[in-house]
């Protein structure tokens, strides 16, 4: 849905206590009111610019994270107040050293260096905000806590543990402990020489086993374990990522097929397959078979085998692969287009009307309707229902992401589509 909002990147989104969902773009902050995007006034204490950052404390408070500063709606009520405002820069543009009034040179910070790309709250609820020269740095009471190491702040997170982790750009990955303690905080640097995948990190997660997972680029996926961190890929592009109902992780590169059979249990092992094969897709049907897509064919591990079994002629290059609703798996193939495969006719086309023949479809996504959601290379998406065969959505009907590399239904049932200008909501409503 993008009624109402202007063509412009989406830097941060998220739901607040009430159920608002909130944008934080180029052009503004927007909130979503019924089917429409609006854009908030500057009235309301937030000034106009771009929007880098958003989070929403234990409280429910609203924390932007904006181009003229960093601003706080408090829970129940409309209006934002400042936190910390970025003044226009009293060095004139300059990188040039100054001496403090203690006689120690330092390099006045310039508006660049003012940028906000990440916000969050510790459990007490003291704001701390990424900094493009010290990683990361406090507000309000806290704004003594600064790191003294540094680095290109990007993204911040708090994990069960009270630990702070800063991802940055070109210095690794940073846990800081102790930052309510009396002593000063302990910063521990994460880097390639002691297990990240790249020095690069941009976004960071915790999942419910306390596994810290930092992404970076260009092979960047790595887990950090409360005990120690784990590279999961070193040299290759990640690709594609599948797990078997068994729990096997399967991670497709540029070079090899990557199994990954008891990712719970240290030390992690590896075993490689189809190696030289550039893999473009994994999925896992209801069965537990595993089909895998290169550049040239398609294969399938049936569950519990050891071996690939080739499907079908040769292909050019498979782009996606989802389950049918009515059995078998759909297969989009960037020279053959639409095809379907079951045990009983092998690779067969998909029947599509006389106008989208030829299409290339580049994602493909079933939904718990059973309903199969396509992408296109040129930014349409397809609804194929198995009942009124294929439905078409262009930008005019909301649709205006652009194209969808990433599709996913969340818990409500919700359809969301990233894309190349950003991201759509389709609601089952």
């Amino acid at each position: 849905q993008t009624q109402g909002m202007p063509r412009a990147a989406v830097n941060a989104i998220l739901e607040d206590s009430t159920g608002t969902l909130w944008a934080g773009t180029d052009a503004g902050l927007f909130s979503l009111v019924g089917d429409r995007w609006q854009r908030l006034e500057p009235t309301r204490g937030l000034p106009d610019g771009a929007i880098w950052g958003a989070h929403l404390d234990a409280k429910g408070a609203l924390l932007i994270a904006a181009a003229a500063g960093v601003f706080r709606r408090p829970p129940g009520s409309s209006d934002f107040e400042v936190l910390d405002r970025f003044s226009p820069g009293a060095s004139g543009g300059a990188n040039i050293p100054g001496i403090r009034p203690d006689e120690q040179i330092w390099t006045p910070r310039l508006p660049s260096d003012n940028v906000v790309r990440s916000i969050t709250t510790d459990s007490a609820g003291q704001p701390f905000v990424s900094d493009l020269r010290a990683g990361f740095r406090g507000l309000g009471a806290v704004d003594s806590s600064r790191s003294n190491h540094p680095g290109r702040g990007l993204q911040l997170m708090f994990d069960t543990r009270g630990n702070m982790w800063v991802a940055t750009g070109g210095q690794g990955v940073w846990r800081v402990s102790g930052l309510s303690a009396t002593g000063g905080s302990v910063v521990e640097r994460v880097t390639t020489a002691t297990g990240l995948a790249t020095e690069g990190a941009f976004s960071l997660l915790e999942d419910r086993h306390g596994n810290i997972w930092a992404g970076g680029s260009p092979s960047g996926l790595t887990r950090l374990t409360p005990q120690k961190f784990i590279p999961v890929t070193q040299e290759s592009s990640v690709t594609a990522l599948a797990i078997s109902p068994k729990g096997r992780v399967w991670v497709g590169t540029s070079d090899a097929l990557i199994e990954i059979p008891a990712p719970t249990r240290l030390p992690l092992t590896e075993r490689r397959h189809l190696v030289g094969e550039s893999i473009r897709a994994l999925h896992v049907d209801q069965r537990g078979d595993l089909w895998v897509g290169t550049e040239r064919e398609l294969l399938r591990l049936p569950a519990g085998a050891e071996r690939f079994e080739r499907v079908g002629e040769r292909l050019r290059q498979v782009d996606s692969i989802a389950s049918h609703p009515q059995g078998g798996v759909l297969i989009a193939d960037a020279d053959r287009g639409l095809l379907r495969w079951t045990e009983q006719e092998g690779l067969r086309f998909i029947d599509l009307p006389s106008d989208l023949r030829g299409t290339r479809f580049i994602t493909a996504y079933t939904d718990r309707r059973k309903r199969v959601w396509l992408a296109s290379a040129a930014g349409r998406i397809g609804l194929l229902d198995g009942v009124s065969g294929v439905k078409m959505f262009e930008p005019d009907d909301g649709f205006a992401a652009g194209v969808a590399r990433i599709i996913h239904e969340d818990g409500r049932g919700v359809i969301w589509f990233g894309g190349t200008n950003g991201v759509t909501r389709f609601a089952n409503d």
